[in-house]
């Protein structure tokens, strides 16, 4: 979003949107690409993009990638669960973590202006599947690691849940983690 002229950027979006399963969301992506170079400098996706484009269309076998081996890079284990809670209880069972470092260094930089006494909040939200449970394990992870509390909260996915109810949760766990002095 912030340099929306870089067709590379374009390309990798559309890489792993495709990828992933999403070949309409790659294929918006490429005309979000293409408005945005028409908007603001009147041409075209140069040809890299457009052969991806075509690419996609086509379903060509070259657009998979290569074989996924299951082995995460040193240092990084790949976890069974994709729950925060889980990996919070357990954080030997870390998921493999690739890409976002944008988020994450904006998201510790915010972090480093709260410790400097600078009060802010963060909210992660999009649609489902896009990544923000494995981001916020990340930065909890992060967090942790110099001395923070963390927890997470989750929306009550039934219509009519009550006000407040994701911070009653996040209240409840950080009681647990850290109890109030008794009055």
């Amino acid at each position: 979003r912030e340099y929306p002229l870089r067709e590379e950027a374009w390309r990798l979006l559309t890489i792993a949107l495709y990828r992933s399963g999403r070949q309409g969301d790659a294929l918006a992506a490429l005309g979000r690409g293409r408005a945005a170079l028409r908007d603001q400098l009147g041409v075209d996706l140069g040809p890299v993009l457009q052969q991806l484009e075509a690419d996609i269309l086509a379903q060509e076998p070259n657009l998979a990638g290569p074989p996924v081996t299951g082995q995460a890079p040193a240092g990084r284990e790949l976890g069974p669960s994709h729950d925060l809670a889980a990996t919070a209880a357990h954080p030997e069972r870390r998921e493999l973590f690739v890409g976002r470092e944008w988020e994450v260094e904006n998201l510790l930089g915010d972090a480093a202006a709260v410790e400097a006494g600078r009060p802010m909040i963060a909210l992660l939200t999009g649609e489902a599947g896009m990544g923000k449970t494995t981001l916020a394990t990340e930065i909890a992870s992060h967090l942790k690691q110099r001395g923070w509390l963390t927890t997470d909260g989750h929306s009550s996915e039934n219509a009519g849940a009550p006000a407040g109810w994701a911070w009653a949760g996040v209240l409840a766990k950080l009681a647990q983690q850290a109890p109030p002095d008794p009055v």
